[in-house]
C-alpha cells in the first residue's frame, strides 16, 4: 500500500530516496500533478508548514473561531471549508488534541 502522490512522484521522476518524503506544494493531500510535489525531509515539511501558516499550535484566535462556530451548531466541514483548514484540524481543535494551550 502507497500513498498516490507518492506513487505520481515514483512514474514521474523515479524512486523517492531513502529517508525523504514526497511533499506538497499546493497543501492538497490527494493531488497528484506532479508539477504541485516536491521532495524533501520531514523538517523541510514542518518548515513549509510553517511558511505557509498551517501548524502553528500558537494561534487562540483560530480556536476561538473554530470553537465559536461549532457553539453556533455548524458543522466541522462547514468550519474547515470557511477558514481554509482541513476538517481533521477542526476536529482536533474540539477535541482539545491541537492547540490545546489556548484552550479553556
Amino acid at each position: 500500500m502507497a500513498y498516490a502522490h507518492r506513487i505520481s512522484w515514483e512514474l514521474h521522476f523515479g524512486p523517492v530516496p531513502e529517508g525523504l518524503h514526497v511533499l506538497h506544494h499546493c497543501d492538497v493531500p490527494r493531488c497528484v500533478r506532479p508539477d504541485h510535489l516536491f521532495i524533501g525531509t520531514r523538517s523541510d515539511n514542518m518548515a513549509d508548514m510553517q511558511a505557509k501558516g498551517r501548524g502553528n499550535r500558537s494561534d487562540p484566535k483560530l480556536v476561538d473561531e473554530v470553537m465559536g462556530l461549532r457553539s453556533a451548531g455548524r458543522t466541522q466541514q462547514s468550519i474547515a471549508d470557511q477558514l481554509g483548514i482541513s476538517q481533521s484540524l477542526v476536529s482536533l481543535i474540539v477535541l482539545g488534541q491541537h492547540w490545546t494551550s489556548a484552550l479553556p
